[in-house]
């Protein structure tokens, strides 16, 4: 009679994935069965699974914070939207923790899961609420006043500033600087000795 073989917490198995991802030697394998977990997760499993992920610090290691943040990225796009849609603030709090990070692969990630925890709210309020019958997609685009506004680039990828240009002078201007060159200028004064 033989037990069959008793399957690992995730919560250990994520960790596991996540000190693998620490070091270099083990990052793809372990980016590979983080990405696996992710897809295989049920609906339940879904909050520890997030939880479990969201948890990488400031002080992790670059590969650990990108691939957290990719795996959350496909739990968002990758799982039923009703189940996803009550983890999405959760989502974003973790994704947002990184707005700052020094790395742009991290960085690059944090869009990738602010886009897809986006795409799963958005979609799964849409499913809940139906479609409006009064008004259409026509008739919402129209109804904006503004162009859509370009996303905010950090400071180092901003295209540079046009140089400024010195103010011209005005008659105003010319006028003053003619008087005083009509003025004639006084000698200094002398200290007599």
């Amino acid at each position: 009679m033989g037990t069959a073989p008793r399957r690992e917490p995730l919560k250990q198995r994520v960790n596991r994935c996540l000190l693998k991802l620490a070091d270099r030697d083990t990052e793809t394998m372990a980016a590979a069965e983080l990405e696996a977990i992710a897809r295989a997760l049920d609906a339940d499993e879904l909050p520890a699974f997030v939880s479990a992920v969201s948890d990488a610090r400031p002080t992790d290691k670059t590969p650990l914070r990108r691939h957290s943040l990719r795996a959350l990225a496909l739990v968002a796009a990758s799982h039923p939207r009703d189940a996803v849609a009550p983890l999405v603030p959760r989502i974003l709090a973790a994704a947002l923790r990184r707005v700052r990070d020094q790395d742009s692969s991290v960085r690059a990630a944090l869009v990738d899961a602010a886009r897809a925890a986006a795409a799963a709210s958005a979609s799964a309020s849409a499913a809940r609420s139906g479609p409006s019958p009064t008004r259409s997609c026509t008739s919402r685009t129209s109804a904006r006043s503004s162009p859509p506004r370009s996303p905010r680039l950090p400071p180092s990828r901003r295209p540079p500033s046009p140089p400024i240009s010195p103010p011209t002078s005005t008659s105003s201007s010319r006028a003053s600087s003619s008087s005083s060159a009509a003025m004639p200028s006084r000698p200094s004064p002398r200290s007599s000795p």
